[in-house]
């Protein structure tokens, strides 16, 4: 996968049992579920009328945010936790 030979897709499928976990206050596994739905919606960007221009927005900030980064030409980066 890493080399692009092969294409993949991740999906995400709410069960009730995930979705309780989730959402563990809802009054039941169904409401639980939808919520999820909702949320995985959102994540994804298609939760309003025109999720490809979404999408055409959020790639065009990632790009943006992109070549600040780059432009500084950091030679490392240090993460502390």
């Amino acid at each position: 996968m890493i080399s692009y030979d092969i294409q993949w897709n991740i999906v995400a499928l709410p069960c009730k049992e995930w979705a309780v976990k989730v959402f563990p206050n809802t009054k039941s596994p169904e409401e639980a579920v939808n919520l999820m739905w909702d949320a995985i919606f959102k994540v994804n960007l298609i939760d309003d009328s025109d999720p490809i221009e979404n999408w055409d927005k959020h790639i065009k900030n990632l790009s943006e945010q992109t070549k600040k980064i780059q432009d500084y030409n950091f030679k490392s980066l240090i993460f502390n936790f």
